[in-house]
């Protein structure tokens, strides 16, 4: 299970701020949260929250144990070590038992992965790092599993791996959050949406009640971002016209 009680974080950065404020969540055990928004509106920042990985300013969250978070697919394995290696590695940083060698093997071959078992992470391409992480999750038995973007670097094929994987570990009764900006891949197998309101605050709504526009990201000369739909964008813009830093970028899905 995993519980998100009223939490609070604000990150100052030089180039933006970012205010993670949230309302009750709450996922038992088999269920499959799609965590969803443009880029640069918390979500990361949500997940290193639940992780234990930033500290909270406020609220309270409680995650069951063991638990695996990755939010830098590029960066999280070590490129000195063979697929093999980085299991040791991954279970000392999570806290898990290692996997018989014979199970880890298998979890690399099925996710596509087995002829990378000689080779060391650091030649491997985003999708293939992708393919090692859902075979270390396949052969183990974490219980709350967070990603960040895990359809990232990844083929047809590859998405349809990832679908397969959460499917077998919501069987084994972990409590799975995926954060993404294009919830409609993944919207069949969501038990629940986790998204922002008019509030600002993240909140946990049933899948049936999401409904896809077109928005933008406006950034203010405060650093604060706001996710704004095209057809409110005229009435943000003369609200702010004198704070107005830039768009960054046009979303073409949000929850609205």
């Amino acid at each position: 299970m995993i519980l998100i009680e009223n939490a609070y974080r604000k990150l100052v950065g030089k180039k933006r701020t970012v205010e993670v404020r949230s309302e009750t969540i709450r996922l038992q055990d088999s269920e499959l949260a799609l965590l969803t928004g443009p880029n640069g509106f918390g979500k990361t920042t949500l997940l290193r929250l639940i992780a234990g990985s930033v500290s909270l300013h406020g609220g309270k969250i409680t995650a069951d144990r063991p638990l695996f978070c990755i939010t830098d697919i590029e960066n999280q394995l070590d490129p000195k070590l063979t697929p093999l290696e980085n299991f040791h590695y991954l279970c000392a940083y999570f806290d898990h038992d290692l996997p018989g060698r014979a199970a880890s093997i298998d979890a690399l071959e099925r996710c596509g992965a087995g002829a990378l078992l000689p080779t060391v992470a650091g030649k491997f391409s985003k999708g293939q790092k992708a393919r090692v992480f859902l075979a270390f999750l396949m052969a183990t038995r974490f219980k709350s599993i967070l990603l960040d973007e895990p359809n990232n670097g990844l083929d047809y094929e590859g998405e349809q791996l990832v679908q397969a994987v959460m499917e077998e570990k919501r069987a084994d009764g972990a409590a799975i959050i995926l954060a993404t900006h294009s919830p409609e891949k993944l919207l069949e197998k969501a038990t629940t949406l986790i998204v922002k309101n008019t509030e600002d605050r993240f909140e946990q709504i049933d899948p049936r009640r999401a409904r896809f526009t077109r928005s933008v990201i406006a950034r203010l000369k405060d650093g604060t971002m706001h996710h704004v739909s095209l057809d409110g964008l005229k009435d943000f813009l003369i609200r702010h016209d004198h704070q107005l830093l830039d768009i960054i970028t046009e979303r073409t899905v949000a929850i609205g």
